[in-house]
């Protein structure tokens, strides 16, 4: 949930597998609180250098992006051929 476009979708993933609510809601409130400070911090560290940063974040916003959907597919992948295997044995 602190990953830019993963925690925008990442609730229909959660609800695929069956996530318990009060996990997932504990889960989301935290990854929130955690991702609202890491930003409230950095900006107050941060200041009018804000600009410097900003343009390295965009550099690395789409290998980010990129790697985080990799990671799903290879999740998913995982668990439809270790279900097929469970099913064979």
């Amino acid at each position: 949930r602190l990953i830019p476009f993963v925690r925008t979708v990442i609730s229909f993933p959660a609800g695929v597998a069956k996530m318990p609510f009060k996990k997932f809601t504990l889960y989301t409130v935290l990854g929130g609180a955690i991702w609202s400070t890491i930003l409230a911090t950095g900006g107050f560290l941060l200041g009018e250098r804000w600009e410097i940063i900003m343009v390295w974040l965009e550099q690395y916003e789409t290998l980010s992006i990129l790697l985080m959907i990799l990671l799903v597919v290879v999740y998913f992948v995982y668990e439809i051929v270790s279900k097929k295997i469970v099913r064979k044995i």
